[in-house]
């Protein structure tokens, strides 16, 4: 979806979506959400997760 840039560190924001079905729930359900993932500016660390927002409808 994007990808912010800083000094110190990037941020990139992917959606997934798809279905999910959980325990012994009969039927899957419909979800989409927004991973915001962070990491070191110049590459030294792994990718860190900073956040997962919600997509309603």
């Amino acid at each position: 979806l994007g990808t912010e840039r800083n000094a110190d560190e990037t941020l990139v924001s992917v959606r997934f979506y798809g279905q999910m079905r959980e325990d012994d729930a009969p039927t899957a359900q419909p979800f989409r959400e927004v991973w915001n993932m962070v990491s070191d500016a110049r590459g030294n660390q792994a990718w860190r997760l900073a956040g997962i927002q919600q997509i309603d409808g």
